[in-house]
């Protein structure tokens, strides 16, 4: 008979994805979440990963998303420069709510954690 294998399949953290949308003019920037909806505050369960991506596609758009304000206890993020299309996530380790900016654009929003995750999510 052949032999069996007690394969161990692992589990990823949710992820929530943001998205910095630069116009031309400056004056439409934006953090967009799912089908282009405007994300001033997003709330997502503690352990979900959030991923900033940088749409912007001129070459000098770049951004740069960092904390400016996070609950007691918990680390602050800083993307450090993102070029355009690129990309930087943070998993928050404690329930609260950050504030963020990009420095660039100086466009500002909110993250809060709050709950946590009912199970893991794992490939069948």
């Amino acid at each position: 008979p052949p032999a069996t294998f007690d394969v161990q399949v692992p589990c990823a953290a949710p992820r929530v994805g943001l998205v910095l949308w630069r116009s031309p003019s400056g004056m439409d920037d934006r953090f967009l979440q799912g089908h282009g909806y405007p994300a001033t505050t997003l709330t997502v369960p503690l352990g979900t990963t959030v991923d900033w991506f940088n749409a912007g596609d001129i070459p000098d758009y770049t951004a740069r998303i960092h904390s400016t304000a996070v609950p007691a206890g918990a680390s602050s993020f800083d993307s450090g420069v993102l070029p355009p299309s690129g990309s930087f996530g943070f998993t928050p380790g404690v329930e609260g709510t950050w504030r963020y900016m990009d420095a660039v654009s100086g466009l500002q929003a909110t993250l809060v954690v709050a709950g946590t995750l009912d199970a893991p999510v794992c490939a069948p």
